[in-house]
């Protein structure tokens, strides 16, 4: 009879496997000490990741004159990021105390997007997401419109609100026999130039100064309106 004996407390390891090569307790290795693997400890924690609160689905619905503060605090804050923009309601833009009034004026059309609460409900600085409008140019060829006020949040940013917004204008356009959307936008806006660039428009030679508080220059970009956005 064969005797096996087994010294320092060891005992022998029947499940060990072929296949693993780390050595069990009791046995040497002949990996060297800096190549071997170190198992987690059990005890460690995972990551954690970053939770990011997800942006609430915008409702677009025609903008009111109600909406108005909600209107200046986002253009007020799309301001704030360049330098020397300065938005001062009353004394250069009166019309944005009742712009909805306003641009249904000149047989236009205007909407926001907003997010959080009652949709229907007043826009305000916290559930505004996005602006627009289009009405008639004036002093243009007739069925030439012009857009307004397409400002979009920080926060709505590249998720595909910008171009919605675009296209609700675009068709309110359309059907009303327009075949040239124009629009006029400050020199600093280079994130808005970008936009406007990617969704067909082109930037003419023409720019105005408008002689204001923010000492504004402005391009001039026009698209062609075909059968189809």
């Amino acid at each position: 009879m064969t005797v096996r004996l087994w010294f320092s407390g060891t005992a022998p390891h029947p499940q060990k496997s072929w296949m693993d090569p780390r050595p069990q307790m009791g046995e040497a290795s002949d990996i060297p000490r800096h190549r071997r693997i170190r198992a987690p400890m059990p005890d460690a924690a995972p990551a954690q990741t970053p939770l990011v609160t997800p942006l609430p689905v915008p409702v677009i619905r025609p903008l009111v004159d109600a909406d108005a503060d909600g209107l200046i605090a986002l253009i007020d804050l799309c301001w704030s990021a360049y330098p020397g923009c300065i938005l001062n309601v009353d004394a250069e833009l009166p019309e944005l105390r009742h712009y909805a009034s306003h641009v249904g004026a000149r047989g236009g059309a205007a909407w926001v997007a907003v997010a959080g609460g009652d949709p229907a409900a007043p826009a305000t600085a916290d559930t505004i997401l996005a602006s627009c409008a289009v009405m008639a140019a004036e002093g243009e060829p007739v069925g030439h419109f012009e857009l307004f006020k397409l400002y979009v949040s920080p926060r709505a940013r590249r998720s595909g609100l910008a171009r919605r917004m675009l296209v609700r204008a675009i068709e309110h356009a359309r059907d009303a026999g327009s075949r040239h959307l124009m629009l006029w936008t400050d020199t600093r806006f280079t994130e808005g130039h970008a936009f406007y660039e990617a969704q067909g428009f082109t930037r003419g030679p023409l720019t105005r100064a408008l002689h204001d508080l923010s000492r504004s220059v402005e391009y001039r970009y026009d698209l062609p309106l075909g059968s189809g956005a």
